[in-house]
């Protein structure tokens, strides 16, 4: 979560940043995020990994901490986790559409974050960030679902930062391939700890390793 609490920081001082560039060095590597036009005062940083895929032999292990990468295209929202979908159609796919997930965007490397923010060159006052983890009662859920994106919100208020964490909460966060010796001991769900033990998901770099996204600097060195 390095990456995601360097974009942080830069956020705070979003006053010395370009809007023309939207590329941000981290801790993790620099991040390229967007500004649309439907939402033009908020940075949008989408699909960033913050941990290792959980696929093959990691797949029912705890997860690890992303390394270092030389870029980061966050402009697009990553995969959902991998949830349950039926064959059958329902009231949500037919009347209401924006609060589910949208078909076929589901996948296994899903473990990563989305970042709104203000972008208000004028501004220098440091803001609140909320972490938002989704619910859909350890079945469903992502961090494309429209009804719960945050960018109108921001748009209207620029008071607050959002980081939207995306973490196995359905069959594969909760069983491990060995739950008997399992190394460290498994306490949980396993989407919430990284391989040392910490409580993570999205938490461990917003609570300690906030430096890069709250002071967060141009790379001409203003």
């Amino acid at each position: 979560m390095a990456i995601i609490l360097s974009l942080l920081v830069a956020m705070q001082c979003q006053s010395v940043l370009a809007v023309s560039s939207l590329t941000i060095e981290t801790t993790s590597g620099p991040v390229t995020g967007l500004i649309n036009g439907t939402t033009p005062n908020v940075a949008q940083f989408l699909g960033i990994p913050y941990a290792e895929p959980p696929v093959k032999e990691r797949r029912w292990l705890p997860s690890i901490l992303k390394t270092r990468l030389s870029s980061i295209d966050a402009t697009r929202f990553g995969y959902s986790c991998p949830q349950f979908e039926g064959n059958a159609s329902s009231v949500w796919d037919t009347d209401a559409p924006q609060f589910i997930t949208p078909a076929n965007t589901t996948g296994e490397d899903c473990l990563v974050a989305n970042v709104w923010a203000p972008w208000n060159k004028n501004n220098t006052e440091k803001l609140p960030v909320i972490v938002w983890i989704y619910g859909g009662g350890f079945q469903t859920g992502g961090g494309n679902i429209e009804y719960q994106i945050p960018s109108r919100w921001i748009e209207r208020s620029q008071s607050h930062i959002v980081v939207g964490v995306k973490c196995h909460r359905e069959l594969r966060g909760i069983w491990t391939r060995d739950m008997k010796n399992c190394v460290p001991p498994r306490r949980g769900l396993i989407g919430y700890y990284i391989s040392d033990g910490r409580e993570y998901s999205g938490l461990l770099g917003v609570s300690s390793r906030f430096s890069d996204f709250i002071r967060g600097r141009r790379q001409d060195g203003r």
